[in-house]
Formats: C-alpha cells, structure tokens, sequence
C-alpha cells in the first residue's frame, strides 16, 4: 500500500502499490484529521482510465472523516479479452507478456471555495492474477520444460539486469546475458519494470542440457503481504524430451494465481462425450392424416445435436511441489490446448475450460494428479 499525505497530515491518502493483482481489493482510503484544520469535504471523485481510452467515474459520500474505493473491478474488466493466444513464441529472447495493464487514477474533490483539490494521482500496473497471504512472487520457482514444446518463464525486468546460469551444476557464465536486448516499448508505468517472457530456447540450446538448470535473477520484482521489493527471482527447471507428436499426451498453456505463464504435458486417460439434441414436431392441422409421396403430413420433425467432449488428463506420481504447481490449473480462467505447429512452426492453440470437481489429494509423498477438461461444444449434425 503506498500513502501520500498533506505536510500537516491532516489528510491521507491511502492506494495500491505499484504493481497490483486484479483479484485482490484494491483499496484507495482517504480520510482526514479536522482536529489539525483540515477541510472535510461531503464527496470525494475518483477517475480511472488507461491506455485502452476506457474511462470511469464514481462519487463516494464522505462518513466519519473518510471514504473508501475498491477499484478492483475496473482493473478485472481490462482482462476480459486477454490475449494469451498472441505470446509470438518466434520472436526474440524477451517477449511481450500480454497480462498486464496499466491505470491511472484521479483522486479529487471540491475545497470551501468550491476549487478542485487533487488528492492523489497515481498509476498502477495490475496483472491478472489473485496472490494470497504468505505467497511471493519472488523465491524458488519449479517447472519443467518439455523442450519439444513451447515454453517460457516469466519476469520482471529492468534494462541491465543481470542473470546466474547453472547448467547440470556447473556455472555458465558465457550464456549470461544482459537485458540490453529488452524491446523498446516502454516499461510498467508504475513500476519502471518490463513484464517479460523469457523465450528459454533463444538463451540455451537444451540438447546442452542433460537433467535441469538453474536460472537467478538476483534484484527482481519482489512482493509479499502486500510489500514491495527487490529480491531473488530463481527458477529451477527440470528437462523432458518427449517428443512433440506424442499421441497419448496433451500440452496445457495456462495462467496461475500469480499472474505467470505455466505449461504442463498431461497424459490423456480418455475421453468421455455428452451429446445433447434438441428437437420440435410440427403437424399439417388441416389434414393431418393424409400421406404425400409415403409421408405422413401430420407429422414434420426438425433435430439438432451437439457434443460436448471431455478429456481426463493426468500426471503420474508427482511430489508435493508439483502436485502444488499442477493444482494451479483447477482455478485458472484461461487454459489453452496445443494443437500443434503450423507449416511455419508457429504454435497453435484453442481455449478449453476445466470441468468443476474436487481434487483429491493425499499426505503421501508422492501420488498421481488428474485432472478433467471441457473442449469447445460441437455442432454435429442439424436439420
């Protein structure tokens, strides 16, 4: 949370930091102290826009010396049509990452002589995602990456940012890089940080790889309970080679909690498909019992059908970390199926939904995770 105030301190102004998760209440407070002399207005106005040109508005009566926004939906409603589908996984080392969004806000009101007094005008980068008490977004990071597939990390950077390399256990200070290669669009308004996508295969050839590697960024974006900072950004990856036109396996693209692109291939376990139909019976009223060309008059059937396909996927024996990481998926809005390459090798990819039910999970240090999916309906067959 960050706070402006007056010199006296007679008013506060209270708002989010400068990078925000969409999900989470985003809190602006402004309350005054009239035993300091302030004065205390009766309605206070927030405006919020952002770089789309979307454009809100809205009064707050002033009770006890204070008022409260969340402006939280705003920020939710720019991700209604986020594009994770348009991640250019042939383009450079960094790629743009599409789930951020930058607001502005104008927090105002009108003086005792009836003159605009600006509270507090500020900026905040909201990403998509819903960080719990406890969590940080900086620390050890697991993943693994299916080399045969698409697959990036995700970071906050700065231009002359420095990263750690360990391949096998071995340091690898040839392959460390400098961010000079960032795009040149402009940073996180709030923040200063680029929101980027490490494209790994631009930085290491993974046939050099033979178990996993290690990738440090010491000075990341860093926040926990809601305080910002600096810290160590680490992810740990381990190396599969399954082939990418493996018949039995189904590659997810999904968004976690924390806002991060995360990537998984799944065992297919079968499928099961509900086909539903519909259907109305019409009849000739005036002579319904007639016969033309051997069909009954009375009697004129219409039917469509459509199937709804749904995959049980699953992970077999994965420790409680994965497990953990995979159970990211069940609560995210945004899943993507691999479909495959184009002639040109450019992913593609088609939106499915997770079908709601309970995970079962274990105290075991190792058990399976499944996990079920809904593909898009189908039309099959109408008349």
């Amino acid at each position: 949370m960050r706070k402006i105030s007056t010199q006296s301190g007679s008013r506060v102004c209270e708002f989010p930091n400068t990078v925000h998760f969409a999900n989470v209440p985003a809190i602006v407070r402004v309350y005054w102290d009239p035993l300091l002399g302030d004065y205390v207005p009766d309605v206070v106005t927030i405006q919020l826009s952002d770089v789309d040109a979307r454009m809100y508005t809205e009064y707050r009566a002033v009770f006890n010396n204070e008022v409260v926004f969340d402006i939280r939906r705003f920020m939710q409603t720019a991700f209604v049509d986020l594009g994770i589908d348009v991640v250019n996984y042939s383009g450079g080392t960094w790629i743009v990452n599409p789930n951020y969004h930058s607001v502005d806000a104008v927090v105002s009101y009108k003086d005792a002589n009836n003159n605009t007094v600006i509270a507090a005008s500020f900026t905040v980068d909201a990403v998509f995602g819903n960080i719990e008490r406890g969590e940080s977004t900086g620390g050890n990071i697991r993943r693994r990456w299916f080399i045969n597939y698409p697959f990036t990390l995700d970071f906050y950077v700065k231009k002359g940012d420095e990263f750690n390399l360990i391949v096998d256990g071995e340091d690898r200070p040839g392959v460390n890089f400098a961010t000079d290669e960032l795009p040149s669009s402009a940073p996180l308004r709030a923040s200063g940080y680029f929101r980027r996508l490490l494209n790994v295969k631009k930085l290491i050839d993974p046939f050099t790889i033979d178990k996993n590697f290690r990738l440090s960024q010491p000075f990341g974006y860093v926040t926990k309970n809601d305080v910002e900072s600096a810290g160590i950004v680490t992810y740990d990856v381990d190396i599969d080679r399954t082939p990418a036109d493996c018949k039995k396996g189904v590659y997810l693209r999904w968004i976690d909690n924390l806002g991060r692109f995360c990537y998984w291939l799944f065992k297919d376990l079968g499928t099961s498909d509900a086909v539903v139909g519909s259907s109305y019976i019409s009849a000739d009223i005036v002579n319904p019992i007639i016969y033309n060309s051997g069909v009954n008059a009375g009697t004129d059937v219409r039917q469509s059908f459509s199937r709804t396909k749904t995959r049980n996927l699953g992970a077999k024996s994965v420790d409680a970390e994965l497990f953990e990481f995979l159970l990211t998926l069940v609560s995210s809005p945004f899943v993507d199926m691999f479909d495959g390459y184009d002639a040109n090798d450019v992913p593609q990819w088609h939106r499915v939904n997770v079908a709601p039910g309970t995970v079962a999970r274990s105290t075991k240090p190792r058990q399976d995770f499944t996990v079920a999916i809904v593909e898009p309906t189908q039309i099959t067959q109408s008349l």
